[in-house]
């Protein structure tokens, strides 16, 4: 079935759009995340006894309540009910005041039941936490998710001496082990964080199949150059997950160092004592039997000289080669990273060649012909480790990394406008073409991609800094009020940008386009920490489970993509058919990543 005429046709399929609406990106994306929403404070949360456990019937019910509420709606709305998104929006914000409200009572009526004394939250404290009921438990923050399956890093199930968590009972009384204690706690589970990566991969997922099928939409498909979608938004929302998994990984990291020297730190408390008086005895006995005769004060003045020589001979020595180390130094951090994402380069490396052997479809404009995205996600870590931002560092200065990310992209744009961006668009690729102009695209789209990764990184050190500093009430909400300011500067900053600069481009990534991802971002960061605040309950089992392994969801779904377009004839699938391989298609992926979130397992691709 797939034959020469048969790829060109599905090539030509997805080329030549120019996307819709901000305002109709905007509206598709807030129904999404209320779909998100509604499953998490609808469906029954796991039971307190099956921490730990296996699936059973209680597993499927969950997984079907999630799957109904918050999957099919996003099929429906993104395919046959494409032009009622915004009645569609309305009745989801209906729906989750209802569910959320109703939850809240029923939580409330709980902790009224067992005695509990209502208390009011004030502006410096948590809101207050009602006990876990068999079939509704309660998150205490926005950073907090629900105590998910047995983790040997809290302790759940293996008494009171379970991994880290156990050297802290026992050396409990020093303040900086509660502290790094409280910091891994709240790094490991945000819930708020687990939302937002949660929704970007499920668009992701869900329309790399669907723009192959005529009921999807042509304005939420990927536009040729110039023009906004959905599909464009998720690449560069994609590029932000990126960046701030990448600071709060780092930040986890450093409460990890500072909890074990502190435990180290406390073990060697009485061995330090008992060293310093072994010390001062010894002293005391030597300077009683000390006895220096003139020779040996002479030997040693030689001995010095020639020892002064020699350091002299040395030094010029390793001047010669303070290049050499430097050098080495600077590539190391360099060469770590490389090793790290390897796994993406050669999963690049592994489509390319697959591609290529079966004559799939391939869209040569939208990254070029060899580059893909797996590539530019390789290449995104090792830029900022050349830039200086390494995984090694012990801070990452917030500051350092917007004032790099603005001044790339006033280069970036600068260059664009100097004549890259009218060659990326206009040139013409031939057989004797290099693999420079042959993957243009890609290579262009590097520096816009590398700001977006940056800007991440700085709202990844934003929720690290406020989990370091308790994660109080009043800092989330100032946090909410910074992330609805970020939305309309962001959304002006687009406007501006469209008016003097041109429009939108995902393939060079230019500032307008920059502009337009960071307002959707800030759209679902707002929505996402609102949530939380209003309705707190646990992480869904679907979403929490795409939060610890985005990039295995991402690739299962690239896979299954590629076999229901070389079994299906998508170009002539109608409505119905449609909508029900999309749902076969997102049953198999999300309920993959069910089941590792209802096991707690996170499958690692990196070294």
């Amino acid at each position: 079935m797939y034959t020469e005429e048969y790829r060109r046709l599905k090539e030509s399929f997805v080329q030549g759009y120019g996307g819709g609406t901000v305002a109709e990106v905007g509206t598709v994306l807030t129904f999404s995340f209320l779909c998100l929403v509604l499953s998490r404070v609808a469906s029954p949360s796991r039971p307190a006894s099956e921490l730990g456990g296996g699936g059973g019937v209680g597993a499927a019910a969950r997984f079907a309540c999630e799957f109904a509420l918050g999957v099919v709606p996003m099929v429906l709305v993104y395919t046959v009910f494409s032009n009622f998104s915004a009645l569609a929006t309305f009745s989801a914000v209906v729906a989750v005041v209802i569910a959320g409200s109703a939850r809240n009572a029923i939580s409330r009526s709980v902790r009224y039941a067992g005695g509990i004394a209502p208390s009011v939250p004030s502006a410096s404290s948590p809101a207050p936490a009602p006990p876990s009921p068999d079939d509704f438990s309660h998150a205490a923050s926005p950073c907090c998710s629900s105590p998910k399956p047995a983790d040997p890093h809290y302790g759940t199930s293996r008494g009171d001496g379970g991994g880290l968590r156990g050297t802290f009972r026992v050396l409990g009384n020093n303040s900086l082990e509660r502290e790094c204690r409280s910091l891994l706690n709240d790094l490991r589970s945000c819930a708020f964080v687990d939302d937002v990566r949660a929704v970007v991969i499920m668009l992701t997922v869900l329309g790399i199949l669907a723009v192959d099928f005529p009921a999807f939409p042509r304005r939420f498909a990927k536009t040729e150059f110039y023009g906004t979608s959905g599909m464009d938004a998720g690449v560069g929302l994609f590029v932000l997950l990126s960046g701030m998994s990448f600071a709060i990984s780092h930040a986890r990291r450093q409460a990890a160092a500072a909890a074990s020297i502190a435990v180290l730190g406390s073990s060697r408390k009485a061995r330090k004592a008992t060293d310093t008086s072994e010390r001062e005895f010894s002293s005391h006995v030597h300077n009683r039997r000390r006895c220096c005769p003139r020779f040996i004060g002479r030997v040693i003045g030689l001995w010095k000289g020639a020892l002064m020589k020699f350091t002299v001979c040395y030094r010029k020595l390793c001047s010669f080669f303070t290049v050499f180390i430097r050098l080495g130094r600077c590539l190391l951090p360099v060469l770590c990273e490389l090793r790290r994402v390897a796994p993406l380069l050669v999963i690049a490396a592994l489509r390319i060649v697959l591609l290529k052997s079966i004559g799939y479809q391939l869209h040569a404009s939208e990254y070029g012909v060899h580059w893909n995205f797996f590539v530019t996600l390789a290449a995104l870590p090792v830029l900022a480790t050349i830039f200086g931002i390494s995984r090694t560092n012990q801070e990452l200065n917030q500051r350092n990394i917007l004032l790099l990310s603005f001044v790339i992209m006033a280069v970036h744009e600068f260059l664009l406008i100097c004549g890259l961006e009218k060659y990326t668009r206009l040139h013409e690729r031939t057989e004797n073409s290099n693999l420079i102009v042959l993957n243009c695209e890609g290579l262009l789209s590097l520096p816009g991609y590398l700001v977006l990764y940056l800007i991440g990184m700085a709202f990844g050190n934003q929720v690290a800094y406020m989990a370091r500093s308790g994660g109080r009430l009043s800092g989330w909400l100032w946090i909410a009020l910074q992330y609805a300011f970020s939305l309309l500067a962001t959304l002006s900053c687009y406007g501006l940008s469209k008016h003097f600069l041109g429009p939108a481009s995902r393939v060079v990534v230019n500032v307008t386009y920059i502009s337009y991802t960071l307002c959707l971002w800030c759209l679902i960061c707002f929505l996402s920490l609102c949530s939380y605040l209003l309705y707190p309950s646990p992480t869904g089992t679907i979403a929490y489970g795409i939060s610890k392994n985005m990039l295995v969801i991402f690739l299962i779904s690239n896979l299954l993509t590629g076999l229901v377009n070389l079994t299906i004839d998508t170009l002539s699938a109608g409505a119905m058919f449609t909508v029900f391989i999309l749902l076969l298609y997102c049953g198999v992926v999300f309920g993959v990543a069910f089941n590792l979130g209802n096991q707690n397992k996170t499958v690692k691709l990196f070294f």
